[in-house]
Order: C-alpha cells, then structure tokens, then sequence
C-alpha cells in the first residue's frame, strides 16, 4: 500500500463552534498543577482543591511539578487514532514538549463534553474546542511566569515547553511554573482570535509523532473490555430468543442449576441468563436450559430475499407514501427521465472483539462498568434501564475497543452484564458474546432498495434529482437492547440521509420505512454507503448517454466546487486516468463523495470475466481532502482500512434472513475480505486550510461506485444494481 501526502493552501472555511464547555464568545476549562496520583487522574468535580501537593487536577490537562504534562481524551480509542490525535490538539496550543505528554482516558461519567464516537466527528466537531483548552492553559501558564518572574504578561512568549523573558534572558520550564502555580480566577476566557496561526503548528500536521498506544498494543499490556479481570469475578451466558423480539414462556433450569459452578440462572428482556464461576460452566449451563419461546414476533416473518424483490415493485411507485426532503428539480420540462434500482442486504459489524462488558451492582445500589463503549451516555441507560432506576449512580470504565464500526455505539451487552449482575449482587459479572452470537444480534446495517430518477434535457443535462430510499429506520430500534419497532414514522435520517452529492443544484430525497422486526444500527459510513453507490452509478450512466468520459463530465458541473474538482482530478491523474488503455472486460471506475465534510475520491482498476462472472480488483487509488490534517500517517492508514472495509460487503459480506432467522452463523459462512484478497491501495492525502472534516467513514462510499463503474465501462454499460457482487449476480446482470 503506498502513501503519500502533499499541503496546499485553499479558501478558509469558518470554524463550526459547537456547544463542548464553552460559552457565548469563550471558553472556560479547568487548568490545574500539582502530582498526580492514580485516584486524582480521575477526579470528577471541576472545582479545584488546594492540598499541600498543590492543586488536584481537573478536566482535560494538569501539569505536574516535574514538568509532565497529563492530557485526557475524551472518546472511544478503536483504531482509529484519537487517543494520539486528540491529545495532539491541546499539546499544540499550549506548546507543550510532546515528549513529555502522557495520555490518559476521561472516565465516562463526568464533565468530559460529547464522549459519543460515532460519525467520524471526533476531531471535527472538537478541534476548535480543543485548541481553545490548549491556549487556556499557555495563557494561564504565562499568567503565573509573568508574576513569578515580575515582567509584564505581554513581554512574554513561549516555546515548546517553557515561558520566555527575551528581554531578561529569563525562562521558566513548565514544571517550575507548576510547583509554585495558582489557578487564576475567573480563569481568562479564550476566542479564536487568540489561536496559533496555522503556518506555526508543529504538532499538528507532524508526520513525525507516533500513535501513542501502538507501543502498548505490541507488547500485549493494553487493555480491552475483553482483557478485563476483577476479583472474585463471576461470568454470565446468555441463550437468546431464535428469532428478534421473541420471550421465554417455560423456563426449565434444573439441568443448568446442576452444572457444575453455575451460580443463578436469571431471566432476561428476550432471553435467559446463567451466572457461574468460569465462562465453560455458564456456556455449558446455556446449553442444558430447557426453554420454550412465544412465536408471534414480528421478525418472525421476514425473509430478506423477498424483502429485496418486493421492494422493486414499491420503489417503482408513485403514489407510495414517501417522505420528502429537499426539491427534485424540473421533472415537467424533462425530455427523458432515466431511472436505476439498486439493491444491497443486511450487514454485521464483525468487529474483531466479540462483544462484551463488566459489570458489578454493588449492595449500595451504584454499579461499576467495564466496557469498550462508543457512546457512554447510552451505556449508562443500558446500566439505568436494566436496574429500572434513571437515578441510579454509575461508575463506567471505558477500554479500547476492538473494533466498534457503530456496533458499539450501542449497548446491549452492557445492559447483559448489568442484568445478569442484578442477579447475584456484589460480585462482577463479566459476559462474552460468542460470535454468533454477535453476527445474529447484530444492529446491522439495513439492507436497502433504491431508485434515482434523472431528468434530462435535450442535451442530457440534469434538470431534475430524485433519490428513492426503502430501508429499515433506525429510529426503530433501541440502543439499549436488540428489539426493534415494527412501525416508524417520518424521516430516517441516519437510513436515508446519504443522499448528497455536488453536482445539481436541487436534489430530493424520498424515503420510506421497510419494516422487519430486525433491528438495524450505525455501520461504518450507513447511509453514505449505499447512496453514494446509486448516486454516482447515475452520474456515470448520464456521461455514457452524453458519450462523455466520467471524470470530465464530473469536472463540468464542479465549476463552483474546487475542493471536489481538485480531488477528482487529484484521484485520476494518480491513476493515469487519461492514458489508461482499456481492454475487453477491464476498465477503470471513479467514485467520489462529499460525505463527512470531507472530499474523498476513489478510482478502481477491475477486471470481468463474461463467462464466470468473476471479478477482478488490480488496483485501486484513493484522495481525501479533510481540510486541515492532524495526524496525516493515520489519515491515509484510515482511508486504506475504510477501502478494505467497504470491499468486504461489495463483494462478500451479506446476511441473509429466513423466517427471522439470520442464515449466517461464524466467518465459516460470514465471508469477509482477508490478506491475501486485498488489492494493491495508494492513498494521498491533501491538507488544505478548511476546518477538519471527518475521515474513518470517508473511504467507504465512493469506494463502492467506483468498482461498480469500473465493472459497467468494461463490459459496455452494463448495470449493476446488486450487492454484493456475487458472481451469479454479475452473470444476471450480464445476462439481462
């Protein structure tokens, strides 16, 4: 995989100030010196504490009296790098050493801001945010210098690490400044004027700082929610209804009760529960229960592959009852409306880490939670709907994640823990799902049926957008458990919001809920990743109509649009786009999209073989534009895994439902993308002037479309409307 990374300057796009500890025009933040010890690195209140150690710490950063200083990180650390990048952030603006930075994880209960890491926002909606904690803390930094060295405050500067006198030869490390510092108050209040310019970052943009967590990752002492061992812990199992939103009726636990080291057998929401003293004894309890379930669930029902062919008839429909956002255009004056369906399944997440959580109820009422979580906010309601007190006082332990991709935005297996903790009070229950498990009772990502509608004037320009979108609602389900809602109403937007794209000025979504009884939930890109799919699959058959090369029709209706066009044109030059010499069945497809607030443009190299219809990736390039780059290794790293990611379900990944019941069970039957199917990735990343955009989700969507495109242009227009692309439905295509 090959990577590289090149700066430019572009228009600036004002910063986005979002609502984290700040107020109107500033930003308060505690700041505080002193040693830290293990209790203090934690500490909760944001009022500061004098001691004969000095201050306590509070917050985001606390500076120690050897010179250390200790930056908290606020989100869930999966891989992709904010565990570093956010940390990077305040280091920068407060000039710290960042050799002697130490990073620690903000407990998940306390004045930490938005801790939800999900929609690849953690650094765009904070970074602002966090360079004001940064320049806060130099400010105060120099505040103290200023009285300690009796020189005026705007006589000072600093360097990495120190508070300078120019005029005396005078400096102050930041330790020295800790030992003897006093928090100001009120503390001084920040806005953006006060901000390094970005021409004198040294931190941010670094290609030299390394992720901080890799080390610990290496030599195995990083801990993960899986890794989690507290004393006198006991295990729970869990044997879940066969199909979503069923209940025990009969419970027969005697068999379990008489396995060795099981404890208690505790019924559950949509299951049955065993608590033992090894995980062996509470699967092997779970086997001998004798269960029998009600068999009137929704899901009960549901067949998938019906579900896809019914849902050409309804996308076909006029007077279906769509929810409308946005404006399609002038359909009226159109002389030809071009119309492409498209159909892709439901998704796991298959993170790596099965899922799982720690958790005691302590005989006060309060629990303490160990588990990698993306939301802690929707943990603590798994912890408080489980207990059925919305008071209940919860300590909440946030691992690394081995994986989340949006399944551990939700909490099921917390409130698994808790319930299963309920039962035998005192003593930790921690639970491990099996895989499958974790592949049945997945939140998948919808499957979906989409219909766009071009209008075309004489010439084939696009006057007129329509996006047609059936899939499961989200809004249907509860994060808290697997259950999902038959019914929903109005407009999905986390389902159906993907519909975005530069290139009309009008453009209109309809969407409508397809009610299953399976819950779905937040995957790695959601909507993006199948809208984007649909929506430059168009673009692509409007430039064939208009014998016209894709990335120049493209091109033509950017005109406004720079940052788009510079990618696109970016992604094609490192393809030699216009001097690749196509074959029979081989071409190249480009795919871009504007999702995130980023611009990402992918462009394949694919080969198709008529007669077994298999496919072949040689090659793949990609170029992201995320405004201003923090950590540029991790961008491009990102952008290689979000292509991986997103070739798994284009060409394997997919569960099938019968009757309810998911039909895959273990990567056995779960196909996903190994070592040695990955194409060869080149990545470049552009740094430009604008406000961060988000990256980990960036890669996914227009890497679909740009595989499929490739596929269409070598096999002379082809459509292909069905993911994944298995071969028998290459052929169907083919064939049609």
């Amino acid at each position: 995989m090959n990577t590289r990374f090149t700066s430019k300057t572009t228009s600036a796009i004002a910063l986005n100030r979002r609502s984290f500890l700040i107020g109107t025009g500033s930003l308060t933040v505690g700041v505080a010196f002193g040693s830290l010890g293990a209790a203090s690195a934690f500490a909760q209140d944001a009022a500061f504490t004098e001691s004969s150690e000095g201050f306590q710490p509070s917050v985001f950063v606390s500076i120690e009296f050897g010179g250390a200083v200790r930056i908290f990180y606020n989100k869930a650390e999966m891989g992709q790098g904010v565990l570093t990048g956010l940390p990077m952030i305040i280091a920068e603006e407060m000039d710290a050493d960042w050799a002697n930075v130490v990073i620690e994880r903000a407990p998940g209960v306390g004045p930490y801001g938005n801790q939800g890491t999900v929609g690849s926002t953690s650094t765009s909606r904070q970074f602002t945010e966090f360079r004001l904690i940064g320049a806060q803390v130099r400010r105060v930094l120099m505040m103290n210098a200023a009285e300690m060295l009796d020189v005026p405050l705007e006589e000072l500067t600093t360097e990495p690490h120190a508070v300078v006198h120019a005029a005396s030869g005078q400096r102050l490390n930041y330790g020295e400044i800790a030992a003897g510092g006093k928090v100001p108050d009120p503390l001084p209040e920040m806005t953006e004027a006060d901000l390094k310019s970005p021409q004198d970052f040294r931190i941010i943009g670094s290609q030299d700082i390394k992720r901080y967590d890799i080390p610990s990752k290496v030599n195995g002492t990083a801990v993960f929610g899986i890794d989690v061992d507290v004393p006198d812990m006991l295990y729970g199992a869990v044997l879940r209804a066969p199909v979503a939103g069923e209940e025990p009726v009969d419970i027969d636990d005697a068999a379990a009760l008489d396995v060795a080291g099981v404890v208690a057998v505790v019924p559950m929401l949509n299951g049955v529960g065993v608590v033992a003293e090894s995980l062996y004894a509470a699967k092997a309890g779970v086997a001998a229960l004798d269960v029998s379930w009600t068999d009137t669930a929704f899901a009960r029902g549901f067949n998938s592959d019906a579900a896809l062919d019914d849902g050409l008839v309804t996308i076909d429909d006029d007077n279906a009852e769509w929810v409308v956002q946005g404006e399609a255009g002038d359909f009226d004056a159109a002389e030809r409306v071009e119309k492409l369906t498209f159909r892709t399944n439901m998704v796991a997440h298959a993170c790596m880490e099965p899922m799982n959580a720690t958790v005691i109820a302590n005989d006060d009422g309060s629990f303490e939670v160990w588990a990698g979580v993306q939301n802690p906010n929707i943990a603590l309601a798994a912890v408080r709907g489980a207990a059925g007190r919305e008071d209940a006082e919860v300590a909440l332990n946030v691992t690394l994640l081995g994986g989340g991709f949006g399944r551990r935005n939700e909490a099921d297996y917390v409130r698994d823990a808790t319930t299963l903790a309920l039962g035998v009070p005192g003593r930790p229950v921690k639970v491990v799902w099996t895989r499958e498990e974790d592949i049945h009772n997945d939140p998948f990502r919808p499957l979906s049926v989409q219909q766009v509608q071009a209008a075309l004037d004489a010439d084939n320009n696009i006057i007129g957008w329509r996006h047609r979108v059936l899939t499961p609602a989200y809004g249907a389900g509860d994060a808290t458990t697997t259950l999902a809602a038959a019914e929903f109403e109005g407009f999905d937007f986390l389902t159906a919001g993907g519909g975005s794209h530069p290139y009309t000025e009008l453009r209109q979504t309809e969407y409508m809920h397809m009610p299953t009884g399976i819950k779905v939930g937040a995957w790695r890109g959601i909507s993006d990743s199948y809208m984007k799919y649909a929506i430059e699959s168009m673009i692509d058959h409007v430039a064939t109509l208009r014998d016209e090369d894709p990335v120049a029709f493209r091109l033509s209706m950017l005109s406004e649009n720079t940052r788009a066009a510079d990618i696109i044109r970016t992604v094609a030059d490192m393809a030699g786009w216009d001097s690749f010499e196509a074959q029979e069945g081989r071409a190249l497809g480009i795919g871009y999209s504007d999702a995130l607030g980023s611009h990402t443009a992918c462009v394949a190299d694919v080969s198709v073989d008529r007669e077994t219809g298999v496919l072949t990736i040689h090659k793949i390039w990609a170029a992201i534009d995320p405004g201003t780059v923090v950590m540029p290794d991790q961008v491009a790293a990102q952008i290689e895994g979000s292509i991986i990611f997103s070739l798994s379900p284009t060409l394997k990944e997919m569960v099938r439902f019968a009757d309810g019941v998911p039909q895959a069970n273990n990567f056995y039957d779960y196909q996903v993308m190994r070592q040695n199917d990955v194409p060869e990735i080149e990545v470049r990343v552009v740094s430009t002037d604008a406000a961060p955009g988000g990256v980990g989700e960036a890669g996914i969507s227009p890497l679909v479309p740009a595989v499929t495109n490739a596929m269409s242009r070598a096999l002379g227009g082809v459509h292909f409307g069905y993911l994944p692309l298995l071969p028998e439905k290459v052929l169907e295509a083919i064939e049609a």
